[in-house]
């Protein structure tokens, strides 16, 4: 496994419920990640959007966000759920925030990482690419400083309608990769290593890391809690006894697809806010320069 790249780190951050919590280290929430969306017409400019899951920011109601500051500490966003923008079709929610360079310990993943449909029509992303997510173990995630942790995997299905925990069925990748609560939200990325085991072959340069989506969660099975009379021990015992049985992790992950996110910050009210912020801006800047006659 490659080392990973520490502004992959820097780009994932913890939600809460509350400032209170999110200043007290709070063992509940969940994960997000920065993701930068470029200016047209203004080369270099951006504008950062905080991503995670609606079941994670509306149903659990973890809308504020704690990032890390150059200085050790960490600083809180406050946002209220009805700040952040909610998908009808996916488990995505966006925000758009301000973040400050000069203090915040942050970076933010370009849309060049994105994985597209085309990439999996030309096989650069398949069956069996190793996968990484950065996220919350909610057992040991730093307390009072973000410290996320890498839990690594495979990519075991491309995309397919895959159960949600909510009832809907999502569009998702499946993911071999052991996750718990404290995870929902992370982003999730792909790597190749240069040997291909298919051809034999050695690739030098291109694209060696992507960002392949946002995990919504853990794929169970489908038992309900139910309870059931089954032989306990040896036939010949002829022993019975009732026990329950639950819902339970299969090892796999559903990821949503990059392209879903990108079409979700393309679309919608998400664009038509960016596009009035930019306008405001445009305008503003008229005023003021020698041309607009302030």
């Amino acid at each position: 496994m490659p080392r990973i790249p520490p502004e992959l780190l820097d780009a994932s951050f913890y939600l809460y419920r509350s400032s209170d919590e999110a200043k007290a280290g709070t063992q509940a929430g969940g994960t997000g990640v920065f993701v930068a969306m470029p200016v047209p017409n203004l080369p270099g400019r951006i504008l950062v959007y905080a991503v995670s899951n609606k079941h994670v920011v509306n149903k659990l109601g973890c809308s504020v966000i704690r990032i890390n500051t150059l200085v050790g500490g960490t600083d809180v966003i406050e946002k209220d759920p009805a700040e952040w923008h909610a998908s009808n079709t996916d488990d995505l929610a966006v925000c758009l925030i301000q973040v400050n360079q000069a203090i915040h310990k942050i970076k933010a993943v370009g849309a060049d990482l994105f994985v597209t449909k085309q990439d999996l029509r030309d096989d650069r992303v398949g069956v069996g690419d190793d996968v990484f997510m950065v996220g919350r173990f909610m057992n040991h995630d730093g307390h009072l400083t973000n410290v996320p942790s890498v839990r690594f995997g495979h990519l075991s299905m491309a995309p397919l309608e895959i159960l949600h925990e909510d009832g809907y069925k999502q569009i998702s990748f499946a993911v071999e990769m052991l996750s718990r609560p404290g995870y929902s939200g992370s982003p999730v990325y792909g790597f190749r290593v240069p040997y291909d085991m298919l051809t034999g072959n050695i690739t030098i340069g291109g694209r060696t890391v992507w960002f392949l989506g946002i995990n919504w969660g853990f794929i169970t099975d489908s038992a309900e809690v139910n309870e059931k009379t089954i032989a306990a021990g040896m036939v010949e015992d002829n022993k019975f006894q009732t026990l329950k049985y639950v819902r339970v992790n299969t090892g796999m992950n559903g990821v949503i697809p990059a392209w879903h996110l990108e079409k979700f910050l393309n679309s919608g009210r998400v664009k038509r806010e960016r596009e009035a912020i930019l306008a405001q801006e445009a305008r503003s800047a008229a005023l003021i320069s020698p041309d607009g006659g302030s």
